[in-house]
């Protein structure tokens, strides 16, 4: 189970490093490993908020009371890392600031994507919030309600004067509630792009691998000693992608002792030697875990000697 308290200390702790003071805290993001994780720690953020919002992406919440000055909290489905996004003012000068982050944008929207070694650093221009909850959802209700005011006093209005006010401010809050309506819409198609866009780095990466290969398979001349060195480059280029995308290699070696938490004994064989007990005698797959957390991503899958 997730301490949501800690988990948005860990989150804050992305901005520590940021280059630009004229930004305002907007959302942050808790990320998890499981399905099993991701359930129980959207209950329990749940019990805590007052308004929620599920999509593809995780749950966002608003909660009761801020934590550490976050109210506005994302629990990110399986495989997403923390995060915290910000607004910015003046969003040019961000991005001289950061070169290097990636650059995305939709309609009505510029955004930074800065990778670290505890989670991301998202910077935008406007507010992830009114992606999911949008302020202008209160004007709707109060249009309908004051409506019913002027209806009231249209009724008792014998000389009709008021009548033409009425009618005039009708059409004006009818023109109000289309551009809310429209402004929903705009706001259902650039939260769906957003989330499309939040993956877009990793495919890139992983579809150069494919590319490599693909050259390769194509070679009618390739030899032993080229296969092998187009496999490593399309390997380094993985490992660089699964790096970026918050994801490290954890160290197995034969010789290793068993461990349980990292390791999968796939099968048990004699030990040759009495110092083999116990220990790693191959290794079949690598393991992995996300930079800066400490549960596992994929154990290693190993041979133990017994």
């Amino acid at each position: 189970m997730k301490n949501i308290q800690q988990e948005v200390t860990n989150s804050l702790l992305l901005l520590k490093d940021i280059k630009v003071t004229d930004y305002v805290l907007d959302t942050l993001g808790i990320g998890t490993s499981t399905a099993e994780e991701y359930e129980q720690t959207a209950e329990d953020i749940l019990k805590i908020s007052e308004n929620s919002k599920e999509d593809d992406h995780g749950l966002m919440v608003k909660l009761k009371t801020p934590i550490e000055g976050a109210q506005y909290i994302r629990i990110g489905k399986p495989g997403e890392l923390n995060y915290v996004g910000v607004k910015v003012d003046n969003f040019e000068q961000a991005k001289k600031t950061y070169p290097e982050a990636e650059y995305k944008e939709g309609e009505g929207w510029k955004l930074l994507e800065i990778k670290t070694e505890l989670g991301k650093l998202y910077l935008s221009d406007i507010s992830e919030i009114e992606f999911y909850f949008p302020k202008n959802a209160e004007t709707k209700q109060s249009i309908l309600e004051e409506d019913e005011v002027y209806e009231a006093e249209a009724n008792t209005d014998t000389e009709g004067m008021f009548q033409q006010k009425f009618e005039d401010e009708k059409q004006r809050r009818l023109s109000l509630m289309a551009d809310f309506q429209n402004f929903q819409r705009r706001m259902d198609q650039e939260k769906s792009t957003w989330g499309a866009l939040s993956n877009m780095s990793l495919i890139k990466d992983v579809l150069e691998v494919d590319d490599d290969l693909e050259l390769a398979l194509n070679d009618g001349n390739l030899d032993l000693n080229h296969a092998k060195s187009a496999i490593k480059s399309a390997q380094d280029k993985l490992v660089d992608a699964i790096k970026r995308a918050g994801v490290e290699k954890i160290e197995v070696k034969v010789g290793d002792e068993f461990d349980k938490e990292k390791m999968e004994a796939v099968s048990m064989v004699q030990a040759q030697e009495e110092g083999q007990k116990n220990k790693v005698i191959a290794v079949i797959s690598s393991a992995f875990k996300y930079i800066g957390k400490d549960f596992i991503l994929r154990a290693a899958k190993v041979v133990v000697g017994k």
